[in-house]
């Protein structure tokens, strides 16, 4: 077995030698074997050894190509086309209880058959893959296992040009396999797939993440030179200094990481150097001891974070710190506090985050930094606090910092919405109407019997939610209107005071925030009702159960608002199908069959409020990624 990568590469190769060899395999992966190397007699210089790059250091993958070069030159050697070494070979094996030439007769027949070798062609065919499939069968005997990951490696390469055929879109796909330059961009192409699949642990088997992985190969493969060998550099450092697990990491993690990845690859010179240092600079502000100390999708928004903006380098660093200067004056926040850890009276490292990332958007919008000031001064104004009130520490009557963040993270999520300000004053307004809730009441204090500071934030949230979607107000007015007709909730009793007969305050906020994510989701009211239908089917309960009160026979509010959440979260995430499994699981483990689920508590089943139970359960279950298999 060789171990080492060959030291013999091409420079000068005879053209008509060149005509002779595997042409998918690029020059530079080609090895000329000298007279005599690794002791094997009879090998001169006219032998090429081809060897793709991704197998250049496998064992077995030498030794076949190795034991080809050798048996064609002896048998080139004695003239009438018999190799003492390829008998030696056959004379070895074992297949099907047999030995010898019989059993690699057998062996090629079935070859031949799998790949349809014609009639005509078989005669050629089996003079050239005889050598191949008898040192194939040796090696399947000596190293099973190695044997067996070198062919499921193969075979993957052979997935990955029909992949590339029906997977990228034409323009990268006719890119890839220009016949002009398939050597190099086709060789490159399978090096990066076979190194990103194995270094950051995808799943190809998940066409999501797959075709993902295709594009960023075409990324790294159309830039420069010297682009894979960068990102090879940004994948360590993202593992080696700022801490990331890739075989831990959540698909939508490590797909952000990937764009960081092939992104410094393709980067102007000194980029990579540049966000390396950009990166420093933030934990040095910022009080960050270590990025290994922190959650990872505080990391990854602060490693994206820094990417995009030393993509524009110092101007957009200046930008950065700008935004930083804005936010710290509106709200008083001073820079030690940004420094200090939360212990010590300075932010929490969620809230510092959440800080950093504000500051980025900011940096990144058209007009952020102009606007956002102005959008901070109306969203205080929205929630009944002046700039005064804004700035004024927790000690002297403002807002603790943990809250301030809170404002900042719905003016940058403003910044960035659709519609900007206005959109989002409209937003606001709508909600105002269709629930009955005042710009005074919105800006009175809790004491004053106004809203919580929790439910004043929840209000901002959806309303830069609405006005982050292109047609957000009118899916939030079919929102509200399907959790009315399905719940038996009246526009009347959203929009009433509760001394009127209407709904409390407190109830209000939480549809205003079902109907708002319901626009998140990327079929929202469609997987809202069908979420509803299926809960319906599941668990027994009729529409009219829905609609009716509770004094009706029907479900009470408490219940209802608790239906609306899970079927709202689980319209966010576009997971219904999780949403089901985690049902029967929950049943399952508990011994509560569906039967019971389904039936009416009279006929043995469960009371109603025990299924609204389960429902939430299961929901609560389904949201993160793999949550029905962790519970």
């Amino acid at each position: 077995m060789f171990n080492e990568y060959l030291t013999t590469g091409i420079s000068e190769i005879d053209e008509k030698l060149n005509l002779t060899l595997i042409t998918a395999i690029p020059l530079g992966n080609r090895y000329i074997l000298e007279p005599n190397q690794y002791g094997i007699d009879g090998i001169g210089t006219r032998e090429i050894l081809a060897v793709a790059k991704p197998f250049i250091n496998n064992g077995i993958a030498l030794y076949h190509e190795i034991c080809h070069a050798a048996i064609d030159e002896e048998r080139r050697q004695t003239l009438d086309g018999s190799s003492a070494l390829l008998g030696a070979i056959i004379n070895t094996l074992e297949y099907k209880n047999e030995k010898g030439e019989k059993a690699l007769d057998i062996y090629l027949k079935e070859k031949a058959d799998k790949y349809k070798v014609p009639e005509d062609a078989k005669v050629e065919w089996k003079k050239t893959w005889r050598i191949h499939y008898a040192l194939r069968l040796l090696q399947k005997k000596k190293w099973p296992e190695e044997d067996r990951q070198l062919s499921e490696k193969i075979k993957k390469q052979r997935n990955i040009s029909e992949w590339i055929e029906t997977e990228l879109v034409e323009s990268k796909r006719s890119y890839v396999l220009d016949e002009a330059h398939i050597h190099e961009r086709f060789g490159l192409f399978i090096e990066v797939f076979f190194e990103l699949e194995e270094k950051l642990h995808i799943d190809v088997t998940v066409r999501k993440q797959r075709k993902r992985l295709l594009n960023v190969c075409y990324e790294i493969v159309k830039a420069k030179a010297t682009a894979w060998d960068i990102a090879q550099e940004a994948m360590k450092f993202l593992q080696d200094d700022m801490g990331f697990d890739y075989e831990s990491l959540k698909w939508g993690k490590k797909s952000k990481l990937m764009t960081i990845i092939y992104g410094i690859g393709r980067a102007s010179e000194g980029t990579f150097d540049y966000w390396k240092g950009f990166l420093e600079r933030i934990q040095n502000r910022f009080g960050i001891k270590s990025y290994k100390g922190i959650e990872n999708i505080e990391r990854q928004k602060i490693a994206t974070a820094a990417w995009y903006i030393s993509r524009g380098r110092k101007a957009k660093e200046d930008r950065f710190d700008k935004a930083i200067d804005i936010i710290k004056r509106t709200f008083g926040i001073s820079e030690s506090e940004i420094k200090r850890d939360e212990s010590e009276g300075g932010l929490g490292l969620h809230e510092k985050t959440r800080f950093i990332t504000a500051a980025y958007a900011v940096t990144l919008a058209k007009d952020g930094i102009n606007e956002f000031e102005q959008i901070i001064i109306e969203i205080g104004d929205i929630v009944g606090m002046s700039p005064e009130d804004l700035r004024k520490k927790e000690a002297e009557g403002g807002l603790a910092l943990s809250d301030k963040i809170k404002l900042i993270s719905a003016a940058y999520h403003v910044a960035q919405s659709v519609g900007g300000l206005s959109g989002f004053k409209k937003s606001i307004g709508k909600i105002g109407k269709i629930f009955g809730i005042t710009s005074a009441e919105m800006k009175k204090k809790e004491e004053e019997g106004g809203l919580t500071f929790a439910d004043k934030v929840s209000l901002l949230m959806s309303g830069y939610r609405i006005a982050m979607h292109k047609n957000g107000l009118s899916v939030f007015t079919k929102a509200a209107d399907e959790i009315s007709n399905i719940f038996g909730i009246t526009p009347d009793e959203m929009s009433k005071k509760k001394e009127d007969g209407g709904l409390a305050l407190s109830d209000k906020i939480r549809l205003i925030i079902a109907a708002s994510n319901v626009v998140r989701g990327k079929d929202g009211i469609k997987t809202f009702k069908a979420t509803i239908a299926k809960i319906s089917d599941i668990f027994g309960i009729t529409p009219g159960e829905m609609e009716r009160k509770e004094e009706e026979g029907g479900l009470a509010l408490y219940d209802k608002l608790r239906l609306i959440t899970a079927a709202y979260q689980v319209a966010v995430k576009d997971s219904l199908s999780i949403f089901e499994q985690a049902i029967y699981r929950i049943g399952g483990i508990f011994g509560i069959t569906p039967e019971e689920m389904r039936k009416k508590e009279d006929e043995g089943g469960l009371a109603l409020p025990d299924k609204v139970s389960i429902i939430t359960a299961a929901y609560a279950v389904s949201q993160p990624e793999d949550g029905v298999e962790l519970f």
